[in-house]
């Protein structure tokens, strides 16, 4: 009974990654796109530095920077820089909620990735 729940519990965690990459396009995911950079920053950034990427992941949170623009921190420590043109769709968004976003990788700031002119 434990072998089958534990089966259960993996296929369902599976299921979950591969439905958030079909679900939003994403080309990469947020954790991926962090582990990529805490491995190797060099290597990183020659891959994704100044690319524009979807990325797939959860909301960790919602706020604003010093400027006042809009950001969502990704799980994954990726944080999506939006215009103020956003700040409506993007009050209607809660933590926890699964996202694809689209991005320029500016590379790793302050222990996060950091995109800019992001959309959804």
């Amino acid at each position: 009974m434990k072998t089958i729940f534990a089966l259960v519990m993996l296929t369902g965690v599976a299921a979950f990654a591969g439905s958030l990459d079909h679900a939003y396009n994403a080309t990469v995911r947020a954790v991926d796109l962090y582990a990529s950079y805490r491995s190797n920053e060099v290597s990183a950034d020659a891959k994704y530095q100044n690319q524009r990427l979807s990325v797939g992941g959860i909301i960790e949170k919602v706020a604003k920077d010093s400027d006042g623009d809009p950001f969502i921190l990704l799980q994954g420590r990726v944080r999506c820089r939006f215009s103020e043109a956003f700040n409506g769709k993007i009050a209607r968004l809660q933590p926890g909620t699964a996202i694809g976003i689209s991005g320029t990788v500016v590379g790793l700031k302050g222990g996060v990735v950091v995109l800019k002119d992001c959309s959804f």
